[in-house]
């Protein structure tokens, strides 16, 4: 939404169609701010359906984590650390790929399982905590830096 244009859509015109193609319903803001639309079931509508907000950040934080020896995954905290989302960047000093993922993560090339990221590169994940996530590299040392939104 644009200042001054509260409960304003931006989106208009027929966005949301039918299985038929012919039912179109256009999304729209209530007076709560809540993103709405009408949904059909067969040829009977069952009312409002309402979108959650997405919650903004109350902070940010960052870190750095060192992957010990290669082929050995490890956690990127091993503090229950709550956020809701996580940028993780491998180090522009890497010289070969760090892999991000769950953990089941592998960053042998062989089977390797997760995000293979070379230097410079990022992923976003979005995770409740920072100890779901997991890290493994084709080389001792290798790190990530990350901010995570809580």
């Amino acid at each position: 939404m644009r200042t001054g244009q509260k409960n304003q859509a931006l989106i208009t015109g027929r966005i949301a169609y039918g299985t038929d193609g012919t039912d179109a319903y256009a999304l729209h803001v209530d007076t709560s701010g809540n993103l709405q639309m009408e949904l059909l079931a067969g040829t009977a509508a069952f009312g409002n359906v309402n979108i959650s907000a997405i919650t903004a950040p109350t902070s940010i934080g960052t870190g750095t984590k060192a992957c010990g020896t290669a082929g050995t995954r490890i956690q990127l905290s091993g503090t229950a650390t709550a956020c809701q989302a996580v940028i993780v960047t491998a180090k522009l000093s890497n010289t070969s790929t760090v892999v991000i993922g769950g953990i089941g993560v592998v960053a042998s090339t062989a089977t390797q399982q997760g995000t293979p990221l070379l230097a410079g590169d990022s992923v976003t994940l979005w995770v409740d905590n920072l100890t779901d996530i997991y890290l493994d590299a084709l080389t001792t040392g290798e790190a990530v830096v990350y901010t995570y939104m809580v």
